[in-house]
């Protein structure tokens, strides 16, 4: 068998979509659970030698390209404007004698934001982490292989909306100092202090020719955040991209 550091695949990017199946419960809005899904437009970028694997990924869910649809509860309640933003950059390394193996670190930001219209209010949370990412190349043949991976965060900055309604200070710091104020509504964690993160994905790769390749992902991503109010979302990201190899 042809083992995966013989497989070198040059820089690719690539465009693509799918769908983010969601289930979403926040206590300082609702104690119901809303699901629903999103159809997100992503860019992909992928590189590998005999030692690395670099992946950089991006995929967004906006209302002003209205791929986000009803995220709905049992009692016919409804979340109709949210929005999803998803950023990654992966680097690994293959470890030990078995050239499949891979360990390296992962930078994520993650923005989840939610408008409850018949609440007046509003939620988000805007998570930045430095992960822990392990993974295994599985060769199928020459031209694909599968390529499962887990990620755990070691830190991560946590920045949640204190509150359903914008107070009076909430708004002084938006409208007199901008968007960077709400930083400060942020907050350093590790996991277990109030917060829990994992996420689960697995990447197919085909070559279609000497030029491009075609990427398919499926994942299992979960957090949950015990500030100010618990949330608790999970979400099965499901995604295919056409990439061109310069």
């Amino acid at each position: 068998m042809i083992s995966f550091s013989q497989i070198e695949i040059p820089l690719s990017i690539g465009l693509g979509g799918g769908i983010d199946i969601i289930s979403n419960k926040d206590l300082a809005a609702s104690p119901l659970t809303y699901n629903g899904f999103g159809l997100p437009i992503g860019i992909n970028g992928f590189k590998t030698s005999s030692k690395w694997i670099n992946h950089f990924e991006t995929r967004l869910i906006l209302p002003v390209v209205t791929n986000n649809y009803l995220l709905s509860t049992n009692s016919k309640t409804n979340i109709i404007d949210w929005a999803k933003v998803d950023l990654s950059y992966r680097l690994l390394r293959q470890i030990g004698k078995d050239s499949n193996n891979f360990l390296g670190g992962e930078i994520t930001s993650n923005f989840f934001y939610r408008e409850y219209d018949f609440l007046d209010g509003y939620g988000w949370e805007f998570q930045n982490s430095l992960n822990l990412n392990y993974a295994r190349t599985i060769l199928i043949n020459s031209k694909s292989f599968i390529l499962p991976q887990v990620s755990v965060p070691l830190v991560g900055y946590i920045n949640r909306k204190p509150s359903l309604t914008f107070d009076e200070v909430f708004l002084d710091d938006l409208n007199n100092n901008g968007a960077a104020s709400l930083l400060k509504y942020g907050e350093w964690r590790v996991p277990f202090y109030n917060w829990i993160a994992i996420k689960l994905d697995l990447l197919y790769s085909l070559k279609l020719s000497d030029r491009f390749n075609l990427q398919a992902q499926i994942g299992c991503n979960y957090y949950s955040i015990g500030f100010p109010e618990k949330v608790q979302n999970i979400n099965f990201p499901i995604r295919c991209y056409i990439n061109y190899q310069f």
